[in-house]
């Protein structure tokens, strides 16, 4: 393809096997210098209007890459710097790593240079450095107390104590010291793990075009995910399936694009092309969707003074942006930073945005930046509800997926293993990994996985009783109450589940239609009163299930009650074969013990453990292996290490 967009090659392996590319980003006041300079570091004009380059201002964002030392190549957007085109530069700073700002040595930091700068703070850039352009007009006195307003100026931010370079397109001055300077900070970053790999495949649109012979081709930042030629996608909101047919990346077919890389993608679709715009996004199918209300995490600018509530703004998220309406809890204005929000938006037009993607927020009417920060969710929210989400920016700046899916399950109550992969913005595959690596509760209904936090199953039961409750009220001579009718009510998919838990510690019989309220006989009640005494005052010593009921005659009801300990969870399984059970009380106690040990110690023999529980090999190789299952511990040929759930 011809005239697609140049981008970094694949050159290294992050953590998970997979590639990360790196884009740099230009910002700075109109006409100091920024396309000249990129022109001059790489050989290649980014202009693309033959307005641009007759007025000699830039427009729109422009494209191109540098070849650095070690032989990586970066990628480069270049922003303009005129106020009129501020969302034109809010597309092209969507989704960089380094930040270029550049000030002409001439005329110093001016208006555009201030609020081009603050857009980077507030999208949270890491890593950059300064370029004072132009040196050849002035002389070296006043570049050194530039140099010094200008570290005044970055002070207490991602730029403070970065390189200042002063340098010249005419005499090509300081372009050796920018390159060296690009190439370390690459270095740097490369050598960093990246997760957005590992999340199912995003790409904002910035612009299309049509080539003769290869049809439309759509050009932008991939923010996530991997896409390789015949892969089907499809783009936002349309649902009809995308066929990509080539990808270009700095000039060249690439077989796959992936993270962090510049696109072209070149596509079969039945979709109109004239609705295929700016701001749509090209995607993995049946993942992601549009929505109109987020919550996000809003910094504001100090300068901007008075925020009011259900105020009217523009949004920008990637290439995307839509008029919402802002608003927030009174009650609750401000997390712990003076100048931080939770905040809802509710936007207009819908847009693409998920957890964790940065955002811009400008005053209409003032025609200013007002703030920035991230989106926290994409679902309706009531304004009460704000609050929950106080924490959420530290979770997720933390990088610790665990606790940021604990915490969603724990926010939801419930959720569907896909909901969630949905809602953290990861592959299904590695949500499950590491759902399953927390301590969470977790249901399987119908081939569906979901999980749910302990307060939402005392919820449920408390909510089953009163059905109940409210069944025998109206009718208390009724003896059998349909399932079906409690399901119906309780609707959540861990019904039965619950179902089942209540009537074992209520002694009630299920059947498949009916919650029987026949209660069990005083006499099994007090059968299963003594065998629970019993298996409980065996503590360690947990005995197969024939050895236990040999001092029973009657072996159908001492069955009967071991049957009701297990459903009201008076006692747990450790073993099928034999059958043997430990009471839960002394599982409890088990897993203090082991606790304590590991903080002590950090590998666990056989005999460490007999020692540990009092009881001989016969008892602790059942309790061991089912510490094991269990993750408790982890064994490793004859000893044991702490498991990921102790």
């Amino acid at each position: 393809m011809v005239g697609s967009i140049p981008s970094l090659s694949r050159q290294k392996l992050d953590a998970s096997g997979e590639l990360r590319d790196f884009i740099l980003g230009t910002a700075g006041h109109i006409d100091h210098g920024k396309t000249e300079l990129i022109a001059r570091l790489t050989g290649r004009r980014t202009e693309r209007f033959p307005e641009e380059r007759i007025r000699g201002m830039t427009i729109d964002i422009g494209f191109s890459s540098l070849k650095l030392p070690s032989g990586k190549i970066l990628g480069i957007v270049d922003v303009p710097g005129h106020e009129r085109f501020i969302e034109n530069m809010l597309v092209g700073s969507a989704g960089i790593d380094l930040a270029l700002l550049v000030i002409a040595a001439d005329e110093g930091i001016k208006e555009q240079t201030i609020e081009h700068f603050e857009i980077l703070r507030l999208l949270e850039i890491k890593d950059g450095l300064i370029v004072i352009t132009k040196k050849d007009l002035v002389d070296n006195e006043l570049l050194e107390y530039l140099k010094e307003e200008v570290k005044d100026f970055v002070k207490d931010s991602f730029l403070e104590d970065k390189p200042i370079i002063c340098a010249s397109s005419v005499t090509g001055e300081g372009l050796e010291e920018i390159i060296k300077i690009l190439n370390e900070k690459v270095e740097a970053l490369y050598s960093k793990y990246y997760d957005d790999i590992d999340k199912p495949f995003r790409l904002f649109i910035d612009r299309k075009f049509k080539i003769k012979g290869f049809g439309l081709v759509l050009t932008g930042t991939v923010y996530s995910g991997s896409v390789r030629i015949g892969d089907s996608l499809e783009i936002l909101p349309f649902k009809e399936p995308v066929r990509v047919k080539n990808l270009e990346s700095h000039f060249q077919r690439v077989e796959e694009g992936h993270a962090g890389m510049r696109l072209a993608v070149n596509i079969n679709t039945a979709i109109d092309e004239n609705f295929i715009t700016r701001g749509k996004v090209l995607v993995e199918r049946n993942y992601y969707s549009e929505s109109t209300k987020f919550v996000g995490f809003l910094r504001v600018l100090d300068s901007y003074k008075n925020l009011k509530n259900n105020k009217r703004v523009h949004l920008y998220v990637g290439s995307s942006s839509s008029v919402c309406r802002l608003s927030f809890d009174e009650e609750f204005l401000k997390s712990e930073n003076k100048d931080s929000y939770i905040v809802k938006l509710s936007c207009e037009t819908p847009i693409c945005a998920v957890r964790g993607d940065k955002f811009i927020l400008r005053d209409p009417s003032a025609k200013r930046t007002l703030g920035g920060g991230i989106i926290l969710d994409n679902e309706q929210v009531r304004l009460k509800d704000l609050s929950k989400y106080v924490n959420d920016k530290i979770i997720f700046d933390k990088g610790d997926l665990r606790l940021s899916i604990a915490q969603i399950v724990e926010r939801k109550g419930i959720i569907e293993l896909s909901e969630l992969a949905r809602k953290i913005n990861y592959k299904v595959e590695l949500v499950k990994k590491f759902a399953s690596e927390s301590v969470l509760n977790v249901f399987e209904n119908e081939g569906r996985i979901y999980f749910f936090s302990n307060s939402y199953q005392r919820d449920l039961l408390e909510k089953l009783k009163g059905i109940i409750f409210e069944i025998e009220s109206k009718n208390p001579f009724q003896t059998q109450i349909p399932k079906e009718e409690i399901l119906k009510k309780l609707d959540s998919p861990i019904a039965q589940n619950i179902i089942e838990r209540y009537a074992g510690e209520k002694g009630y019989i299920i059947d498949k239609t009916y919650l029987i309220k026949e209660r069990i006989s005083d006499e099994v009640l007090s059968l299963v009163d003594q065998v629970e005494k019993d298996i409980k005052n065996l503590g360690f010593l947990v005995l197969p299930l024939d050895e236990l009921s040999q001092k029973y005659e009657d072996k159908k009801a001492f069955n009967s009650a071991i049957a009701t300990l297990k459903r009201s969870q008076k006692i747990v399984s450790i073993s099928i074969s034999p059958e043997i059970y430990i009471h839960s009380s002394n599982l409890e106690r088990l897993v203090n013990l082991l606790q304590e040990f590991f903080q002590k110690k950090s590998e666990l023999s056989v005999s460490d453990f007999k020692d540990l529980t009092n009881t001989t090999r016969k008892f602790s190789i059942p309790l061991l292996e089912f510490c094991d299952r269990m993750n408790f511990t982890k064994r490793i040929g004859n000893i044991r290490q702490k498991g990921k759930k102790l």
